[in-house]
């Protein structure tokens, strides 16, 4: 099927667009803070936040499409290998892991924030605003945005 392969190409291309320049500013501003995607809070984050992305761009994703965007975008931002990373995302909402539905809550936000910036152009928010950097890193930190500890220098 060329037109669902195309679409969820299209779809995880948008997510990658809009999360990645996210995840490596805030590696670069908390190096001492960058998240183990192993673990079920950041796997939660960005599985929920790549999945509401790619919905955004291609609303009639099947669930295998939409299993294969989480994994493929999970893998190029944290590293780790596609195959490990379904079976953990699986196993973890299967269980109904705290860490992981928290987790998948936080990344619904901050992907209907990204949205609500540019709400005619589900994939435009390639550049970090202030703002969703902000919302970003109280997410990764688990952190009421005011309670956040200062960036480095290179923020």
């Amino acid at each position: 099927m060329i037109g669902g392969a195309y679409a969820a190409r299209a779809a995880r291309q948008a997510a990658l667009r809009a999360l990645e320049p996210h995840v490596l500013r805030f590696a670069s501003a908390y190096p001492d803070c960058v998240p183990d995607w192993r673990e079920p809070y950041p796997l939660g984050v960005v599985s929920a936040a790549s999945t509401a992305i790619a919905l955004a761009c291609a609303p009639g994703l099947s669930e295998a499409a939409l299993g294969d965007v989480q994994t493929r975008v999970v893998a190029a931002l944290s590293g780790e290998d596609r195959e490990g990373i379904g079976d953990a995302i699986a196993h973890l909402s299967t269980l109904c892991d705290p860490d992981f539905i928290l987790g998948w809550g936080a990344g619904l936000t901050f992907a209907a924030a990204l949205r609500d910036c540019a709400p005619d152009q589900p994939d435009a928010a390639d550049a970090v605003s202030a703002g969703s950097f902000d919302l970003w890193r109280a997410v990764m930190l688990r952190d009421d945005p005011a309670g956040l500890p200062e960036a480095s220098e290179t923020d």
